[in-house]
């Protein structure tokens, strides 16, 4: 009897530890990013933790105005991150994606192979596409995501 007990207490502790999401989130300061976008005219939210050290990361600014602003994130292991912001109305054509919720705003959450899975929602004047390159997802990854779309500050 008692090592039945054992056997159910480790099984149940032993499936709780593997569900719980073993990617530890490294905190990023955004403080020169916000003030360079500061410049550009914008005050969105930016993330404030990814799951890897970022090294660099890159605006896209085009050489005419424009309501689309695309900052690249490198990782210390050349991971990359796509952020998009637009401070204009969105509109997408049909394609599968899943409900979700980012701190309160209704978004979405597309798994994607090529170029990667990304989550997208509205919060105040800014509609958000954050995409993370990576070849394999699972639902550690859609989790994963919006871990980091609730990170936005």
């Amino acid at each position: 009897m008692k090592k039945g007990v054992y056997l159910f207490l480790f099984v149940s502790l032993f499936l709780l530890g593997c569900s719980q999401s073993s990617v530890k989130l490294e905190k990023y300061d955004h403080s020169e990013l916000e003030a360079e976008l500061e410049e550009e005219g914008i005050r969105p939210k930016l993330p404030t933790k990814f799951p890897v050290a970022i090294t660099e990361y890159k605006q896209r600014i085009p050489p005419h105005p424009s309501t689309i602003y695309e900052t690249s994130f490198t990782g210390e292991n050349r991971e990359r991150f796509l952020l998009t912001i637009s401070s204009a109305g969105t509109t997408y054509n049909d394609f599968e994606r899943e409900d979700i919720t980012i701190n309160g705003n209704d978004g979405f959450y597309v798994e994607s192979v090529l170029p990667g899975p990304s989550v997208h929602w509205d919060d105040g004047d800014y509609h958000y596409i954050f995409q993370y390159e990576m070849t394999e997802t699972d639902e550690e990854t859609k989790e994963l995501m919006i871990k980091l779309a609730e990170s936005f500050e």
